[in-house]
């Protein structure tokens, strides 16, 4: 994925998601749900996985690469207890080699590390449609 993308197209879903986060009363002890329009559109999460306290901060049309490159800010003033990470349909739909899929994976761990240690990280897996 080029870098010389215009970052304007997310300037709307970065902005809810930090009125998202900072209109939480609890900002601690969250799981976290972070990636792509398949977290985004899960609207009965809260309801789905009760009694756990989860966040929903997921944007649409995102991938790897613009999850790893907002962390720092989505992520400014929370302190969840575990991170879940979903992305990969649009990076493998826009043909970014696996690769480079893969560089965007690990640097987004090493953010998430570097901020809060020895966190519990998941990845869901993309199952490709079509592809190889």
């Amino acid at each position: 994925m080029s870098t010389d993308l215009d970052e304007s197209m997310w300037d709307d879903e970065i902005r809810l998601l930090g009125r998202k986060t900072s209109s939480l009363a609890e900002k601690e002890d969250l799981i976290v749900f972070y990636g792509s329009s398949s977290i985004r559109l899960w609207e009965q999460m809260h309801d789905d996985l009760k009694p756990h306290k989860v966040l929903n901060l997921g944007f649409g049309g995102s991938s790897y690469f613009w999850c790893d490159h907002y962390f720092e800010e989505v992520f400014k003033d929370l302190k969840p207890k575990k991170i879940i990470l979903y992305a990969g349909d649009n990076d493998l739909e826009n043909d970014t080699p696996r690769e480079v899929i893969l560089g965007y994976i690990l640097s987004l761990i090493k953010k998430i590390e570097n901020k809060y240690g020895s966190i519990p990280i998941a990845i869901i897996r993309v199952t490709p449609q079509g592809k190889d």
